[in-house]
């Protein structure tokens, strides 16, 4: 017994280095960022990385991937640490041995399955589109069939397995990731605001799966903005704010010292005041008895798969609606039927803005009167556009800016920036922008019209607790004016818009309102 105590107190004393960054600075593009960091993670811990949008904190995870280059300074991987190997074989070791699931990731697997947001909808497939179980076994040769089943079948996905990436929900593809990331078995696992896009009964069983396997070797960061969806597992914190280092310790010293507090003044400090004054409607719009939306009976299915079954559901202008269910419920399918993205909108009973889409009105005259806002629309948006003209292209419903806009068009694009604190941003590359403020720009996007109906797919997904509150309440403010309808889906009821008062709930593919 005391022999045992004796090495406990000698690895408390001396602990085992896991990674370390030594006076480590990062080139991303023609900046240099994390000049001199310093951070040490210890064989015994597990770490979250939080900070604002925009602090830089996926930056720095890509350096520890390889994906940046270190300019100054050295990162070792200790764990992959062999005698008789030099540093550059070391690091390559180090790179094989880390798993990163981060949106880029996911942007890149949706840009291969699908060269368009609305090829997921088409009736012929892209060729070598892969199937699921393909993805989480191309980053894992040694991983057999059965060991990719049993860890599908931990996070619920067992049954997706042999369907076509193509044909998954975002929930359903970040989940699919996670388990590729698994598949591979690494040392550390880096996962970058894992529990965005999913479902309220998805979120805990990921977070019982991470407490799992942190008490085996792998070791863990975590990248969010959320502190109430850390496992208990993580015992220290890093704090990241414009691209530095501002303070790092064991979780339970970070907490006391209010580092949640820190993280919502943070974002506060850049935001604006959205004022009602800000988003008043220009003219009155002519009201119409015709709902905006008549969907009866709806059917979408995909050979023997059925995606959506008998769905009804009336929308009145004005109204404001919350579209509820769980992943792979069929939401964004329903949605793609409003949008007209569908080409099985025109075999179903479906109007839009009083008629049905066909020679009495075409699919421009649909796309020109909504705003919409959606994951898929952030992944496929191509990223040499600037936060300006991606912006500028919401009056156009493009995507993409191809027209010269208007006078007016400027400046309620110069406008819509202001107020979702994009105006330093105007002519960064979309690519170049944090994942929340490229959903911020998006959300302009979506706004800068004032179209009579809105469709916000999960707005505030990656955004810190400020950004949230500030989508909240323009959301709300939108709602204030008679003319504007509003359709808002979200996994989280505590970032629900205070002007819903009708909901739909998905539950396979049939609706309850």
């Amino acid at each position: 017994m005391r022999r045992t105590a004796s090495k406990q107190q000698k690895r408390e004393q001396h602990p085992v280095p896991f990674l370390s960054l030594t006076d480590v600075t990062i080139r991303l593009g023609e900046r240099l960022v994390f000049k001199r960091t310093n951070w040490r993670i210890d064989a015994d811990q597990h770490w979250a990385v939080v900070g604002p949008n925009g602090s830089g904190k996926s930056t720095l995870m890509r350096a520890i991937c390889g994906e940046l280059p270190v300019v100054a300074g050295r990162i070792e991987y200790h764990f992959a640490r062999k005698r008789g190997t030099d540093a550059m074989d070391q690091d390559l070791a180090g790179h094989r041995a880390v798993a990163y699931v981060s949106l880029e990731a996911h942007r890149r697997l949706v840009s291969r399955a699908m060269s368009y947001h609305q090829a997921r909808w088409s009736p012929i497939e892209e060729p070598d589109i892969p199937t699921a179980l393909d993805v989480i076994l191309e980053n894992a040769p040694d991983a057999s069939p059965r060991t990719s089943r049993r860890i599908a079948r931990s996070l619920g996905i067992d049954h997706l397995l042999r369907r076509k990436v193509s044909h998954l929900s975002n929930g359903e593809t970040r989940k699919v990731l996670i388990a590729r990331a698994l598949a591979q078995r690494p040392r550390l696992l880096i996962l970058d605001d894992p529990f965005a896009g999913l479902d309220r009964q998805s979120r805990p069983v990921l977070r019982r799966i991470l407490s799992e396997l942190m008490t085996d070797r792998m070791r863990l960061i975590l990248v969010t903005q959320r502190l109430d969806e850390l496992p208990p597992g993580v015992t220290h914190l890093l704090y990241v704010e414009d691209d530095r280092v501002v303070a790092a310790g064991s979780r339970r010293s970070m907490m006391r010292q209010g580092i949640g507090r820190r993280l919502d003044r943070a974002g506060k400090r850049r935001l604006p005041q959205v004022t009602s004054r800000t988003h008043r409607p220009r003219k009155p719009r002519q009201k119409t008895a015709k709902p905006l939306v008549r969907i009866r009976h709806a059917r979408v299915a995909y050979d023997k798969t059925v995606i959506l079954d008998g769905i009804d559901w009336t929308i009145g202008a004005g109204e404001h609606w919350a579209l509820l269910g769980p992943n792979g419920s069929g939401k964004t399918t329903l949605l793609s039927l409003i949008l007209g993205d569908n080409p099985q909108v025109y075999a179903n009973d479906v109007e839009i803005f009083g008629k049905p889409l066909g020679p009495e009105q075409s699919l421009w005259d649909v796309k020109r009167r909504i705003g919409w806002l959606s994951p898929e629309l952030q992944f496929h948006y191509p990223g040499e556009a600037t936060c300006r003209q991606v912006v500028s292209s919401g009056h156009f419903h493009s995507v993409g800016l191809y027209q010269q806009p208007t006078p007016s068009q400027d400046r309620a694009t110069r406008q819509w920036m202001r107020s979702l604190d994009l105006t330093d941003l105007a002519d960064v590359p979309l690519a170049r922008l944090s994942d929340g403020q490229q959903r911020m720009a998006l959300l302009a996007r979506a706004m800068v019209k004032q179209p009579p109906l809105v469709i916000l797919d999960e707005p505030c997904q990656g955004l810190d607790p400020a950004h949230r509150k500030v989508v909240l309440r323009v959301v709300d403010l939108i709602a204030r004016r008679a003319d504007t309808t509003l359709i808002y889906v979200t996994h989280h009821p505590k970032e629900m818009p205070r002007c819903i008062t009708r909901m739909l709930r998905l539950r396979c593919g049939r609706g309850r309102s």
